[in-house]
């Protein structure tokens, strides 16, 4: 039952209402990342990149500090290093979207919102083909790919969904409630937020300071 749920999700997330541009960006991207799984080791069984994933969640935007340990800086650099590991063209797809946004925020391109939404369908519906699940760290993206490209009451709808998977997970809560409509909904996230997580940075940014 949860798996249908997660796949009716993700097809809501696919089947937006798009601009014409960011469907372009979506179809191209598709067709090289497919020549990409031709040429890669797929193997579901190996959850390496899974659990990889999910360490970055945990120690970069679950954890109060937001800083990666060793360990999982070693995991990562060892994906960076090696194309042959199973199911790379999922870190592939995540690598791309990382230096995206570094690339923008120092300044050296412009901010191509079409590419961050189509990073984002591809990897979602790769790794629900390959684990049936969408980790954390990915529907965090995939907010804020969409608050990125405009969208913020389809980001709104995302992150809400996204805390019935998740509905531990601080950083949803703090982009829900960010994007809040509702005055009570937002109320009862602030009150959440403050005083069972105040030590946390996101919550420190957006809502202590």
């Amino acid at each position: 039952m949860k798996v249908l749920k997660l796949i009716s999700f993700f097809l809501f997330f696919v089947n937006l209402n798009l601009q014409a541009q960011q469907n372009k960006t979506f179809d191209s991207l598709t067709v090289e990342f497919n020549k990409l799984k031709e040429v890669s080791n797929i193997n579901k069984k190996d959850k390496t990149i899974l659990k990889l994933l999910n360490s970055l969640y945990d120690e970069t935007l679950q954890a109060d500090d937001g800083s990666l340990s060793q360990k999982t800086i070693a995991k990562y650099q060892a994906f960076k290093e090696d194309s042959k590991l199973a199911n790379w063209p999922v870190f592939y797809l995540f690598e791309t979207y990382q230096n995206e946004i570094t690339q923008t925020e120092l300044g050296k391109k412009k901010n191509n919102k079409d590419l961050r939404v189509a990073l984002m369908k591809i990897l979602s519906g790769e790794l629900i083909d390959l684990y049936q699940t969408i980790p954390p760290i990915v529907l965090v993206y995939m907010g804020e790919a969409l608050m990125n490209s405009g969208a913020n009451s389809r980001a709104q709808n995302h992150f809400k969904m996204s805390l019935e998977f998740y509905p531990e997970s601080i950083p949803l809560k703090v982009y829900s409630y960010l994007l809040a409509d509702d005055k009570t909904a937002k109320e009862a996230l602030a009150a959440d937020l403050t005083k069972n997580h105040k030590n946390h940075w996101m919550v420190k940014q957006f809502l202590t300071n």
